[in-house]
């Protein structure tokens, strides 16, 4: 009798630990997160990601907590007198037709593409990955197949619904 308890016991013992192991494998796995936009500051190198179901404009205004100027909207570009805004350099896409993720870059220097220039060596998580893209507030891009402005060049285009040959290649670009 003492033997069958014991064997009831060890049994259930390997019950509760094979349940609570499942458990908590079950409660560690994260559920789906949504599809990530993201963002630049290129002045400050701060970075921000947002469910790419949003407008980026809105989410990177939301994010930062000012105005951001796309020179392609009127109430936008708006700003009050001495009000501290950004503005946007390009945006990105995964996907043609400016569709899909999208990685946008900003700056708060009003002379953006005038006097000042914008390079990045390096696009990351996002090189091989662009297929359209949007410059703004007159910036024009130049696309590089490999890091630090080497390789292919692409550009210098104001905006592109389609790279073509040059979809999911560009691993730098320099904006002016």
């Amino acid at each position: 009798m003492r033997r069958l308890a014991a064997l009831g016991l060890a049994a259930a013992a390997a019950l509760t630990i094979l349940t609570a192991t499942s458990a908590s494998a079950s409660a560690s796995a994260s559920p789906t997160e949504p599809a990530q936009s993201c963002w630049t500051n290129v002045d400050t190198g701060q970075t921000g990601c947002f469910d790419a179901a949003l407008d980026p404009v809105e989410a990177i205004e939301l994010a930062t907590g000012r105005p951001l100027v796309t020179g392609e909207s009127a109430s936008r570009s708006a700003a009050p007198t001495g009000a501290l805004v950004d503005y946007l350099l390009l945006t990105g896409y995964d996907g043609q037709n400016m569709t899909g993720l999208s990685n946008s870059y900003f700056s708060s220097n009003a002379n953006i593409c005038n006097a000042v220039a914008y390079g990045f060596q390096n696009l990351g998580t996002w090189s091989d990955r662009f297929e359209s893209f949007q410059s703004s507030n007159g910036c024009q891009a130049t696309f590089y197949a490999d890091t630090l402005y080497d390789g292919t060049a692409y550009g210098p285009f104001v905006s592109k619904t389609t790279m073509g040959s040059f979809n999911n290649v560009a691993s730098s670009v320099y904006i002016d």
